[in-house]
């Protein structure tokens, strides 16, 4: 759950501070502001949650309160865990080391996107638009989809460059390709990660099926 909060943090800052600071549409302007605003509530939220722990557990006692307690009690210790884990917030050093990687992460994903939008010769800007697809694409996938983010991926391309103008047709050309891409250098480097590590498919499924059988 942290790590998602970072993601999304992420995602979410980078979309408004290059929406804001690039010369783009008005409509892309404001979404860009709008998601700055999200972003800073979002971290002031789990600033006030770690710094006022009491005050937050007594805050979400009161509002489950009404419910039963099959409901209210998994919540209550699924809020307790992230509670603890926000304890990384303690070292600051720390803490900036998590947002570093997640920011490197994420700028290493919209290159991808700006790449493509360059070969495909897009009427987008570069950057912003790369950012743009990265964070439309990362909230369409996050919905239940099909295997691969089939479908969906494809939906989020075409909403992130539909901003700019770019037609339907040439927007899921783009998703096809940059899709594909993707699948080959995730799998390739995978394969490559298990000849390095000296293990076959067949050793890596069999260590999952045990790690499954121990849960």
């Amino acid at each position: 759950m942290l790590e998602r909060i970072f993601d999304l943090f992420t995602i979410l800052f980078l979309f408004g501070v290059a929406a804001t600071m690039v010369s783009v549409s008005t409509r892309v302007s404001q979404w860009g502001f709008r998601m700055c605003i999200v972003a800073a509530v979002m971290g002031a939220g789990v600033v006030f949650v770690r710094w006022q722990e009491g005050l937050a557990l007594r805050l979400l006692q009161w509002a489950l309160r009404p419910f039963p307690a099959r409901f209210a009690e998994p919540v209550d210790h699924f809020f307790r865990g992230f509670v603890q884990a926000l304890e990384i917030l303690d070292s600051p050093a720390t803490f900036l080391q998590v947002l570093g990687w997640s920011l490197y992460l994420w700028l290493v994903i919209a290159a991808t996107y700006m790449f493509g939008i360059l070969a495909f010769e897009l009427p987008v800007p570069p950057i912003v638009g790369g950012i743009t697809v990265m964070a439309i694409i990362a909230i369409a996938v996050s919905a239940p989809s099909a295997p691969g983010f089939i479908g969906a991926f494809q939906v989020g391309c075409t909403l992130s460059l539909g901003i700019f103008g770019v037609s339907e047709s040439d927007a899921f050309a783009y998703s096809i390709v940059l899709h594909i891409a993707q699948f080959v250098g995730t799998i390739a480097a995978g394969l490559y990660s298990l000849a390095r590590e000296g293990m076959s498919l067949r050793q890596l499924e069999e260590a999952s099926e045990a790690d499954g059988a121990a849960a």
